[in-house]
């Protein structure tokens, strides 16, 4: 079920638990992905010291609200929101870093908001992405490498043999990807995801 971003108790003027909760899950995760843009833009990574302990939280958060109950919103989130941008990672398409915020963003977030928020930060990550390539001047060759990677994308995921030897396929010459800092991506699409939520909801 689509968990609104505020309900109001008409008895008591105050905002149902159930509304809160995911009100809590987006802010937590829009400041997480602000504080990942003010390091991502500088060293071009995620570090574990923000996307572990943030999981963890947000399994703890789950569990405190819902229960057991809510542990499978937290592991269905992450699921639903990390295993694409792991997939990403594993064909050279995106960073560790970037797979391992999107698990913790699921896991905040729980399974509908979760895919929301994946989804928008999958278009954005796509705009900024030409945005990045067309700015550098490399459209075509970064065109060419994505093409690439969707081709390979079952040997490399499925194929047999270690997955650093599978990954010697990608990019498809000396040439490497552009590494742009996807965290923008991330703040971008959960507060476009937050804010669609909420229009909805009301």
């Amino acid at each position: 079920m689509l968990q609104t971003l505020a309900a109001i108790d008409p008895a008591t003027g105050a905002a149902s638990a159930t509304a809160v909760a995911p009100l809590i899950g987006w802010i937590v995760v829009i400041a997480a992905c602000c504080y990942a843009v003010t390091i991502d833009v500088r060293v071009r990574r995620i570090p574990n010291a923000l996307t572990f302990p943030l999981w963890g939280a947000g399994i703890m958060w789950w569990l405190l609200t819902g229960g057991f109950a809510g542990l499978g919103e937290a592991f269905g989130g992450m699921a639903i929101a990390g295993l694409p941008f792991f997939i990403l990672w594993m064909i050279g398409g995106g960073g560790a870093g970037d797979a391992k915020m999107m698990f913790a963003i699921g896991t905040w977030l729980g399974i509908d908001n979760g895919f929301i928020a994946a989804v928008s930060v999958g278009v954005a990550g796509g705009i900024l992405s030409l945005a990045y390539a067309v700015g550098h001047g490399r459209l075509l060759i970064s065109l060419l490498n994505t093409a690439w990677m969707t081709l390979t994308l079952p040997f490399v995921v499925l194929g047999p043999g270690r997955l650093q030897e599978r990954q010697k396929l990608i990019p498809p010459s000396g040439d490497q990807p552009l590494k742009a800092p996807y965290s923008v991506a991330m703040l971008a699409g959960t507060c476009a995801a937050a804010m669609w939520v909420w229009t909805w909801a009301h």
